[in-house]
């Protein structure tokens, strides 16, 4: 069930074959490899961005706590300067102005201290006041309020200074210090910077220009580089906080911006970053579909190629099926392809089915010949079984003639005589067991003793376990009758022959040992048709090749003392005739 509907699936003719292997090992493949190249090269481009953004807000952070403790140094250094605070301790004029001299002696000071903050000095302003009025300032608006407010605060909470944040149109970062001239307070040193002024001028000097944010623990915005912009949303912010360890930037795929965080921890303050990709990626995301769309359309122009090729290569292959078919069905083997239509490798293919058939032809021609010399040589066998048929049923004839007569030579002469013409007339059988084979070798010993008056003494050595051995039919009986014919000379009284049959592993070795005057092998073996000499034993040499191919062999030896010795190695097969009841 499973093969039959996968087979359902699987393509059947070759273009439809060569389209599915197209798809799948080269169509598909190719677009997935583009499509993981392209989310490879925009993910490595989103990495370098956020990386690069990433560093930058951390060189903000450092710069702006490096700025605070600059701020810081330098309010330290003016606290301690014996000048200021005499200035301070000198008070206001009666007209509650500060005095020219200590103006200048305080402008003097302060100058001393701006070229720290170069190239930004502009951003930075310093106020010098007692507790209760501002005896010199480098801002512009009036602060006296503020810093009379700021001085009281310091003086209230008992604390040596302190940073404040200023909300509004002008957000500044304010350092308070206070300054003592033993132990009650002198007055204060204020230090305002414009950190925003700062952010922006220093962001522009950026490669990648961000939207900075900062914002506090409770995530409100204090201000930002780009007004009228929103912040990044809270969700992204906290899991981008929150996540550990934190990561360098994260995605909002609502708005594709990459987000980065840095926090300042002392002031409760984190740096956000927002750089919209498409500033970046620009058109990316239309190339892609341009690319793409460019990769559709050589790929149907591929398709249709190989689709054109394919045709090309299976109009003469469906051709060449039509004529096989023909073949087939119609046996016209006289059917040939036009070569003239071919070319290349489609030309020699044409050429060798026009061969491939045409030998099938010749073939075909042989083979019909051969099978009415067949019919004819069967038909002349049929013919030649009669005569010998007709000797048997005579002989049969005469044998029961002599029983009946109680002539018992003359019977025992024909039934022995029966016994052969039997064996020879039974064509269907190749091989017998070695018992029937001596039985056989028996009869026609008896022959040859009635007509020779008994002078040939024959033995026979073999095992039991042999009986039923398979040999090739008259092989024993061909060389006994050699021996009787050829080995002893006509005065020769103790004329002995030895019929013998052993298992040499998996081989039979028949063995006819005679003790004669010996005889010329060459000519033993040689057929000579004026005297029918060696018919038996080349005809006997023949059928061990056709029946074991190879794995038979016949020799004579001359032995050592006199006599001849014919043996046949054969493959030994055992057949065990079935027993009653099985």
């Amino acid at each position: 069930m499973y093969q039959a509907i996968l087979r359902h699936f699987i393509p059947q003719t070759l273009k439809t074959r060569l389209f599915a292997v197209f798809m799948l090992f080269i169509f598909i493949p190719f677009s997935l490899l583009n499509i993981r190249n392209y989310n490879r090269i925009e993910s490595s481009l989103e990495t370098q961005l956020g990386y690069q953004c990433s560093s930058q807000l951390g060189q903000i952070r450092s710069e702006i706590e490096e700025l605070k403790g600059l701020v810081f140094k330098a309010a330290i250094r003016l606290s301690q300067e014996n000048e200021l605070k005499e200035a301070i301790r000198l008070g206001e004029a009666s007209d509650g102005s500060t005095p020219q001299g200590e103006k200048l002696l305080l402008s003097r000071q302060i100058n001393g201290i701006l070229p720290v903050f170069e190239p930004y000095s502009n951003l930075f302003q310093f106020t010098i006041a007692d507790l209760d009025s501002v005896h010199y300032s480098t801002a512009q608006a009036d602060i006296s309020a503020s810093t009379e407010a700021l001085a009281q605060d310091l003086v209230n909470r008992h604390k040596a200074y302190i940073w404040t944040h200023s909300e509004g149109a002008n957000m500044k970062l304010t350092l308070t210090l206070l300054v003592k001239e033993g132990d009650p307070a002198a007055g204060i040193i204020r230090v305002d910077f414009d950190y925003i002024g700062w952010l922006k001028a220093r962001v522009s000097y950026f490669p990648i220009q961000q939207h900075l944010f900062i914002m506090d623990e409770a995530e409100h915005v204090l201000s930002g580089t780009s007004p009228g912009m929103s912040p990044p949303p809270s969700d992204v912010i906290n899991q981008l906080r929150e996540m550990s360890p934190r990561p360098e930037y994260t995605i909002d795929n609502k708005t594709r911006n990459l987000i980065t965080v840095a926090s300042i921890p002392s002031m409760n303050w984190y740096l956000v970053g927002s750089v919209p990709l498409e500033v970046f990626f620009g058109d990316l995301p239309k190339v892609k579909i341009e690319y793409f769309i460019s990769f559709l359309i050589l790929a149907c122009l591929f398709i249709f190629i190989t689709f054109l090729t394919v045709s090309t290569l299976t109009r003469p292959l469906l051709l060449m099926q039509r004529k096989m078919s023909e073949l087939v069905q119609k046996k016209l083997f006289h059917s040939r392809l036009a070569e003239d239509r071919f070319s290349g490798e489609m030309l020699g293919l044409a050429k060798t089915f026009n061969r491939m058939t045409a030998d099938l032809e010749r073939l075909i021609e042989q083979m019909r010949i051969e099978e009415r010399q067949k019919e004819a040589l069967r038909f002349q066998m049929l013919m030649s079984q009669m005569n010998p048929h007709f000797l048997l049923n005579t002989l049969n004839a005469i044998k029961w003639n002599a029983y009946q007569h109680q002539d018992q030579a003359t019977y025992e002469m024909c039934k022995s005589l029966g016994v052969l013409l039997e064996t020879g007339l039974n064509t269907d059988l190749e091989l017998l067991h070695l018992k029937d084979e001596i039985h056989l070798v028996k009869a026609f010993a008896y022959i040859q003793n009635f007509r020779f008056n008994g002078r040939f003494q024959i033995a026979y050595e073999y095992d039991d376990s042999l009986q039923y051995g398979l040999i090739p039919k008259l092989s024993l009986q061909p060389l006994v009758e050699n021996a009787i014919h050829h080995a002893f000379h006509e005065e020769q009284e103790d004329c002995r022959i030895i019929v013998r049959a052993v298992s040499l592993g998996n081989k039979l070795v028949l063995e006819v040992e005679d003790n004669g005057t010996g005889v010329s092998i060459t000519r033993a073996e040689t057929p000579d048709s004026r005297r029918k000499r060696g018919i038996g034993l080349y005809n006997l040499r023949e059928r061990l090749k056709l029946l074991f191919r190879g794995e038979a062999s016949f020799e004579l030896i001359q032995t050592a003392g006199k006599g001849t010795l014919a043996r046949i190695r054969m493959p030994l097969l055992i057949s065990q005739p079935y027993e009653q009841g099985e």
